[in-house]
């Protein structure tokens, strides 16, 4: 049983080798695009122009700061480019506008949260509630914990419980 299982996941890994590849220029051109965009569109939500335009501009801002915390995620995984030391540099500046500091991250998130995905207490991150525990909860709690569950309250989880 456990040589099927074996062979059907080498099978899945050629299938999805080709996909692997990493395209070191590409990542670099993604990386300083992003950065250009976030600091034009910082820059228009700071200039002296119509409220609309620099709530539009900080909006985006506000977007490609989680684009290049994506970015970051990707390369303090190895996974941005092909180069560690790369990786480790463009994590740190992709970091740099969340104030969120590299290593510190790499080791909580790598050797914590991936090593103890969802398990209390050890995973930092996200828990479930066993049903009990959800039924104690305030309402206002309840409630809260719902929306984190909706696509557009995953948006609210990580400020509000991560970095409060």
């Amino acid at each position: 049983m456990a040589a099927a299982g074996q062979d059907r996941n080498a099978h899945l890994r050629q299938i999805l080798r080709p996909y692997r590849a990493k395209a070191d220029a590409f990542a670099v051109s993604l990386f300083a695009a992003d950065c250009a965009m976030y600091a034009i569109c910082t820059v228009v939500a700071a200039a002296h122009l119509a409220w609309f335009v620099r709530f539009l501009a900080g909006t985006a801002a506000g977007v490609l700061l989680a684009v290049l915390f994506v970015v970051s995620h990707d390369a303090c995984h190895g996974s941005f480019t092909s180069q560690r030391p790369l990786n480790a540099a463009i994590g740190r500046m992709a970091f740099l506008p969340t104030l969120t500091p590299f290593s510190a991250w790499e080791l909580s998130h790598n050797l914590t949260h991936h090593v103890y995905t969802n398990l209390k207490p050890l995973d930092y991150v996200w828990t479930p509630f066993s049903k009990a525990e959800y039924d104690a909860l305030p309402a206002f709690r309840r409630k809260l914990e719902r929306i984190y569950r909706h696509p557009l309250g995953l948006a609210l989880y990580y400020p509000v419980e991560i970095w409060w």
